[in-house]
């Protein structure tokens, strides 16, 4: 049967809806059993931390069927301002005012974002949220657990 035709044998004739018994009973098991295996899991790299520590102290870096690679890690850099400043000081000023346009257009920008968490603290929640049109109130999606009894 080609797609087309299982597609309309289904709108046809829809498959019946799956039932899951005891659906609460079968997410606290799941629940438990997901927390088993992050624990097992946390205790593998824990197994594996130890085992490749071991090989680097030992200097094994190949057996039989295994060979250690290294990979370099990341080269992080940073400029010391002032000396910067010293060997380069056209370029420093160049840098600086930079960063000082940057400045200027956060502060044209200045109070078109308010932070709750600095408004609820200058003005009691209860005023700020009664205040009409000031708060903007959105609610998540309800998050579901299943707690024993």
């Amino acid at each position: 049967m080609d797609a087309r035709a299982e597609q309309r044998s289904l709108n046809e004739c829809p498959l019946p809806p799956v039932v899951i018994l005891e659906p609460l009973a079968r997410v606290w098991d799941l629940d438990g059993q997901i927390a088993a295996l992050q624990d097992r899991i946390a205790a593998l790299q824990q197994e594996r931390a130890e085992a490749l520590n071991y090989a680097i102290q030992e200097q094994i870096a190949e057996d039989e069927n295994y060979r250690l690679e290294r990979k370099a890690g990341r080269i992080l850099r940073a400029i010391n301002p002032e000396k910067f400043r010293e060997v380069f000081p056209d370029k420093y000023e160049i840098i600086k005012q930079l960063e000082i346009d940057e400045l200027n257009l956060k502060i044209t920008h200045a109070g078109e974002k308010i932070p709750v968490g600095v408004a609820d603290k200058l003005v009691k929640p209860i005023v700020l949220n009664n205040a009409p049109g000031v708060v903007t109130v959105t609610k998540a999606p309800d998050q579901y657990q299943v707690v024993r009894k």
